[in-house]
């Protein structure tokens, strides 16, 4: 679960080694909480999501996928990123990012079951 104490922005990762050339799908199932009428999706700029890079050996950008998102109060829904990695890709960061304008007693952002799979 992530919250703030208002107009925050967490992001948390891990970097995961992957097969070059090779088709994966990482996903997640996030649920966005509006407490009180002014929480979670409340502000234009909330989001939570789903976001994946690619890297090469030497650590550089080789690919920067669309984030997956959530802007609305929600029940657990599952969000998927599906790509095939690059030639040169051997490291996959794995992202849930999440931007909430709300403070922590009006809203919050859970993620559960992340997984990344071939």
């Amino acid at each position: 679960r992530t919250h703030t104490n208002g107009r925050g922005h967490t992001i948390i990762w891990q970097d995961v080694e992957v097969k070059p050339d090779t088709k994966y799908t990482a996903a997640v199932w996030v649920r966005a909480d509006d407490l009180h009428g002014k929480g979670f999706g409340t502000d234009p700029g909330d989001s939570a999501g789903l976001w994946i890079q690619e890297f090469d050996d030497k650590g550089g950008l080789v690919a920067d996928h669309p984030k997956q998102t959530v802007t609305k109060k929600c029940d657990f829904t599952r969000l998927e990123q599906s790509f095939t990695a690059g030639k040169t890709t051997v490291k996959v960061r794995y992202m849930l990012d999440t931007v909430i304008f709300a403070p922590y007693d009006q809203g919050h952002v859970t993620y559960d079951d992340c997984s990344l799979r071939i």
